[in-house]
């Protein structure tokens, strides 16, 4: 079974297309902001260097989020584009499960954690225990103090491994909280299109896969762009209750 998987939700773009549980050709490009200029060629590039066409891939997967809301978008769109033609099947995956499946090498709790600007983060905790991984809490958006909070509920001084783009800034803010962090090598802090390969085989195998109409983005916040207009609502407002 061909997937093809696609991932432009932080600052490294990759596609990569895997068979039978293994990687055939990947691609990454370290500026993410040109996810809309490179992600689709990228893709054709991992197709051609494996020989098949759209046609020809099984079901198609993305990082559906968090992460950013363009790259986002951008993924989803690039993933429906390629599988509406042939109405293949499509895989919404998590990015935090995707950066978590990243560890294979790693048995412990696992910390996936993306920066989500305003002293917040998005994060889930995994374990991981003789190679399989187990999702321990859902994604979600919360401040570095809650993070803080729900890693020395979770540990209880066990280790706990930080991996995702938010690592550096996580591991700041819980300096001297009584939590064991041990480094990992930073080519294992970013969401990989080829982790995604991994994940979306198992979801495809579990029959979570859906049509490419039924592909959609998944946020855990409202985009800054909302919030904003809805905190310039709300200051008007008051303003008005003022007068």
């Amino acid at each position: 079974m061909y997937i093809l998987a696609l991932d432009s939700s932080a600052k490294t773009a990759s596609a990569a297309l895997g068979c039978d549980r293994q990687i055939v050709a990947s691609r990454t490009c370290e500026d993410g902001r040109r996810a809309s200029e490179t992600l689709l060629p990228m893709a054709l590039d991992v197709l051609r260097e494996g020989g098949i066409t759209p046609a020809q891939v099984d079901a198609f997967a993305v990082t559906a989020g968090p992460g950013s809301f363009t790259g986002v978008r951008i993924a989803v769109s690039v993933a429906k584009g390629l599988a509406f033609p042939e109405d293949r099947p499509c895989v919404a995956l998590s990015t935090l499960e995707v950066i978590a499946e990243a560890l294979p090498y790693t048995d412990g709790i696992l910390c996936a954690v993306m920066d989500a600007r305003r002293n917040q983060v998005y994060n889930a905790l995994f374990l991981r225990r003789q190679g399989v991984l187990c999702r321990l809490t859902p994604d979600s958006a919360c401040s570095l103090e809650a993070l803080g909070e729900q890693l020395r509920s979770v540990a209880q001084g066990a280790p706990v491994y930080l991996a995702g783009d938010g690592h550096e800034l996580a591991r700041a803010a819980l300096q001297g909280q009584n939590l064991h962090l041990p480094q990992i090598p930073p080519a294992f802090c970013i969401q990989d299109a080829r982790a995604a390969c991994m994940v979306a085989a198992r979801r495809v195998a579990a029959g979570c896969a859906v049509p490419s109409s039924s592909l959609h983005p998944v946020y855990l916040r409202r985009p800054q762009a909302e919030r904003e207009r809805a905190e310039r609502l709300a200051d008007q407002q008051d303003g008005n209750s003022v007068n």
